[in-house]
Order: C-alpha cells, then sequence, then structure tokens
C-alpha cells in the first residue's frame, strides 16, 4: 500500500475479510487484486490508474514495458516494492460495493 493506495488496500482486506497467502510473503496483496479481478474490477482499476494524479505515469511505463527494478506490472495491476515486499498500489477514485477504496 504505496502513497495515497496504502490505507486503501488495507481497507479492502478489512471489509472483504480477505488474508494473505502465507505461502507467498513477498506479495501479500496479491489476494486482493486476485479479489478485483473475481469481482470483475480489473477494468475499474485499469480506468482509475490511467487518471490517478500520482501514478497514471508510471502505471503507462510498466505498463508499456518500462523496466524500473522497484516497479512490478502483473496482469494489469501495479505493485511497488517497499520494504523487500510488493505492494499494491490502489488507484484514487477504485470503488467497490459503491464506495470508494
Amino acid at each position: 500500500m504505496i502513497g495515497s493506495g496504502h490505507a486503501n488496500v488495507q481497507y479492502v482486506k478489512d471489509n472483504m475479510a480477505l488474508e494473505a497467502d502465507e505461502n507467498d510473503p513477498m506479495h501479500p496483496d496479491l489476494v486482493v487484486a486476485n479479489w478485483l479481478q473475481d469481482k470483475d474490477l480489473t477494468q475499474q482499476y485499469v480506468k482509475c490508474m490511467e487518471k490517478d494524479n500520482l501514478y497514471k505515469d508510471i502505471y503507462k511505463g510498466a505498463r508499456d514495458g518500462e523496466k524500473i527494478l522497484t516497479i512490478q506490472y502483473k496482469d494489469k495491476f501495479l505493485y511497488i516494492l517497499k520494504r523487500a515486499t510488493w505492494k499494491l498500489v490502489i488507484p484514487t477514485g477504485l470503488k467497490f460495493r459503491s464506495k470508494s477504496a
């Protein structure tokens, strides 16, 4: 949970009762990305990332194949390496259950 997205990922985890995969400690937020995919929210995530003032350029670069050691683009989701763990970025405006994440 990076920048404005840090508290947002925890909010999703808490409200959806999502547990990180203990077998993959490097990707604790993968459970949130999987949940977003299961709820057909991937396209909404992409649209919000493309508009997010803080992350839109980073997202576009990662999507277009730009290689940065601390940035990972996987299955249309953006992760940033922080403290040896990949953190999912939640963009401003992403909504689930008609609430902003």
